[in-house]
């Protein structure tokens, strides 16, 4: 990001990465969401944050508050 100056950062917020999502190779334990906001806040751009989608439909609430909550609380 440094490289490029950019301004400003895109993130498409899939949430498959959950450890209950039907495809789910990575398990990531919804604890683990916070940290995730926290380090894209920690890129210090501004951001904007697109939710791609999760097969977990009945976590996929919790689960994009967790990462908002982390890189708000930054």
């Amino acid at each position: 990001m440094a490289r490029f100056a950019s301004q400003a950062l895109v993130v498409s917020l899939g949430v498959d990465v959950f450890e209950v999502g039907p495809f789910s190779f990575f398990a990531v334990k919804p604890t683990e969401f916070p940290r995730i906001g926290e380090r894209v806040a920690g890129i210090g751009r501004l951001t904007l944050f697109v939710m791609e989608g999760g097969d977990a439909v009945e976590a996929l609430g919790q689960t994009m508050v967790n990462v908002c909550t982390g890189y708000l609380n930054a």
